[in-house]
């Protein structure tokens, strides 16, 4: 009798230990998918989107792409005078984007910024929470000229025919800060990329001499070579690398109309409600935890601000605050899945003891 009250033992204990085993594969591999998915793709840095049309002298945009150009030196800032300022493209989209894309975007370290952008037809200027905008002007195919000049607390901005103006003296304040980052066709964190082509990108102050000028399409005589020394070419990168880090993108920032978008908020939630799941099972049945719900959601938690900021370094995926949200609601799913389990398994085995 005690010698099978010990085999009894014995097999429970092995059981026990065949459980754990299981559970912690099964953890592994949901949780490596999981972690796979989220990094998906594994093209981390792709190549630039951007090129120079070496025969036609222009920037064009048929992929994500970027160039940049950075303000480090004093005789690369823009001078400090009350001359005024002023910003020339001529540039055609190649298509209307459901985002607000990038064109043009200066900023410097304390987040103050002056940017263009391209939301569906529209051209959008935005000088720091100010913003104006022209409506059915960037149909793909059409060429389009923008002049903005600044003078004072005014801003003039010239979209061919059209003239609008916004108030505020933010973008000369901007141009005298160091150091100083101008980048095209995307944003900083290379999320919201622009397609089309630019013909001329000039950026002019002090008057009739140019402190910067980006321009790296057209070519110069031998004349200009006196203003060679002031002048700054913009950098076309061979590889897509982030110039700044967006952690954790709220949700109104990152929010896109569209099936796909919804499916991607499911699969976030549905892919952590197994590993919370999971998690239930080897804290109670090998941990013996009490409050285990608790640690399982923290575990959640902290697994997918790991992913979160994992994502953020690389080009091909975002660090959403969405995600976070929705990868936690994921993981508390599991253990409510896991209580109706249990339940439903206790009252079956107690109408069996009944029985």
């Amino acid at each position: 009798m005690i010698q099978s009250t010990e085999n009894i033992t014995y097999m429970s204990k092995k059981i026990r230990i065949l459980h754990l085993i299981v559970i912690i594969i099964v953890n592994i591999v949901i949780s490596g998918g999981i972690i796979c998915a989220g990094l998906w793709p594994f093209n981390f840095f792709p190549e630039n989107g951007c090129y120079l049309n070496e025969e036609l002298q222009t920037l064009n945009f048929k992929a994500p792409g970027i160039t940049y150009l950075r303000f480090f030196r004093a005789s690369d800032s823009i001078s400090s005078n009350d001359s005024p300022l002023s910003i020339k493209l001529e540039l055609e989209s190649s298509r209307m984007p459901e985002y607000s894309a990038y064109i043009l975007d200066i900023s410097n370290r304390s987040g103050e910024r002056f940017s263009l952008l391209q939301w569906k037809s529209s051209l959008i200027v935005q000088l720091g929470s100010s913003r104006i905008s022209f409506s059915d002007v960037m149909e793909p195919g059409y060429r389009v000229k923008v002049a903005i000049t600044a003078e004072g607390s005014v801003l003039n901005v010239r979209c061919n025919k059209m003239q609008k103006t916004l108030k505020g003296d933010l973008l000369n304040k901007l141009l005298d800060s160091k150091p100083l980052l101008l980048v095209a066709g995307n944003d900083p964190s290379l999320r919201k990329a622009w397609f089309g082509i630019v013909y001329s990108l000039q950026l002019k102050k002090n008057g009739s001499s140019v402190d910067c000028e980006c321009m790296p399409i057209k070519k110069r005589s031998d004349s200009d070579g006196e203003k060679q020394h002031s002048m700054c070419r913009l950098l076309v990168p061979e590889r897509m690398v982030p110039l700044k880090m967006a952690v954790l993108t709220p949700p109104w920032e990152d929010f896109k109309k569209g099936r796909r978008y919804e499916l991607d908020l499911l699969l976030n939630a549905a892919g952590f409600v197994p590993i919370g799941f999971s998690l239930c099972l080897l804290l109670t049945l090998v941990f013996r935890m009490k409050r285990y719900w608790m640690a399982v959601i923290i575990i959640c938690f902290l697994l997918s601000l790991f992913i979160e900021f994992s994502q953020s370094f690389l080009i091909t995926r975002t660090s959403q605050m969405s995600d976070l949200i929705l990868n936690s609601w994921g993981g508390a799913l599991g253990v409510v899945l896991y209580v109706i389990v249990l339940e439903m398994f206790n009252s079956r085995r107690g109408k069996r003891r009944c029985v």
